[in-house]
């Protein structure tokens, strides 16, 4: 009861700036080195790689483009004054464009269904700021976008749905109404080493995080806990999740050049939700809507492997996510598989 009590604030602490000496964070080589490589990375999210389903959020891509670390993109630098961190080891930059579709459990009738999920669609292009020093990683997402027809939802989900020979999607017309985005979300995360090996690599460890979003679409504050075992873990909070999430906010990678290394994971997030657009409707116009929940959870597990090429390494990624209903007329969970490949050059 004693450990449980002392590891439990311990964890605490560390998500919020302070680490007890007995869980102090490993002091890394790899942290100090900048990242001689730019990356590609392509993300995609959908129920139907875990779940016999097409319902919420059932769909997502992200596909980005990041900068060689320490490099200062005249657009994106003044990223970098509003992370708390003071003069970190490394800084990154990245940018992003995606779509996220969302739809009601029954998607092939036309009416109208006013106790479901409204469909929706949102285009977002992303600007992300990651600083780090060792043990530690912030991260700062400004996201502009669209939701509406603008957003081509309807035109996507019909487009896949016909090459698969899944039913049309019929309730388009009912969407949430054309309307601007302006996203922020900060991120700060922590890593406590459990195992090393003779070499002094982190073979184990369990990584604390907070973070909170602020804007029109979504208004939330969370914490969660992962627990990481691989072949050589390093001060970076992977793999990516499309919001809302609290897991890695960056599509960046880390690469032992003529190596193969391995990561696994599993843990669990909460959050205090104040806002969610995508339940609570339109922000100026009448629209469908449901009585969101304010408390939600989140669980996820994965794999990661990364080949280091010399020319050209790749990071791959999948994650299963477990969510809690975020409304209250919500028949079950939602589950989401998210498949991930980074390519560096």
């Amino acid at each position: 009861m004693y450990f449980g009590r002392l590891l439990g604030a311990s964890l605490f602490f560390a998500a919020f700036g302070w680490c007890p000496p007995w869980l102090s964070p490993a002091v890394s080589k790899e942290v100090a080195d900048p990242e001689p490589y730019r990356f590609f990375a392509v993300q995609a999210e959908n129920d139907l790689y875990v779940a016999d389903g097409d319902r919420h959020y059932t769909n997502g891509v992200r596909i980005a483009y990041g900068f060689r670390e320490n490099a200062r993109p005249r657009a994106l630098r003044w990223l970098r004054h509003l992370l708390p961190m003071k003069m970190p080891e490394t800084l990154a930059f990245e940018v992003a464009i995606g779509q996220n579709l969302y739809t009601p459990e029954i998607f092939f009738i036309p009416d109208p269904i006013p106790d479901d999920r409204p469909f929706a669609a949102w285009v977002f292009a992303d600007a992300v700021a990651t600083a780090r020093k060792p043990g530690r990683e912030e991260s700062l997402v400004l996201t502009v976008g669209w939701i509406g027809e603008p957003a081509l939802g309807d035109e996507s989900q019909s487009f896949f749905h016909s090459i698969f020979g899944a039913p049309e999607p019929l309730g388009w017309d009912n969407q949430l109404r054309a309307e601007p985005t302006l996203q922020f979300r900060y991120q700060r995360s922590h890593f406590l080493p459990l195992i090393r090996d003779r070499d002094h690599r982190v073979r184990a460890d369990i990584v604390p995080r907070v973070g909170g979003s602020l804007g029109n679409v979504f208004i939330d504050i969370g914490a969660g806990l992962t627990f990481r075992l691989g072949s050589n873990l390093v001060n970076r909070d992977t793999p990516l999740a499309i919001p809302p999430g609290l897991n890695g906010q960056t599509s960046r990678f880390e690469v032992r050049s003529g190596k193969v290394d391995w990561l696994i994971f599993a843990g669990g997030t909460a959050r205090a939700v104040f806002h969610n657009l995508f339940l609570d409707g339109n922000s100026f116009r009448d629209s469908l809507s449901v009585d969101r929940r304010t408390f939600v959870w989140d669980t996820t597990a994965g794999a990661m492997l990364i080949f280091g090429f010399r020319k050209t390494p790749i990071a791959i990624s999948f994650t299963h996510a477990l969510r809690a209903r975020e409304f209250n007329e919500q028949i079950g969970r939602n589950r989401i598989g998210s498949l991930q490949v980074s390519i560096g050059f």
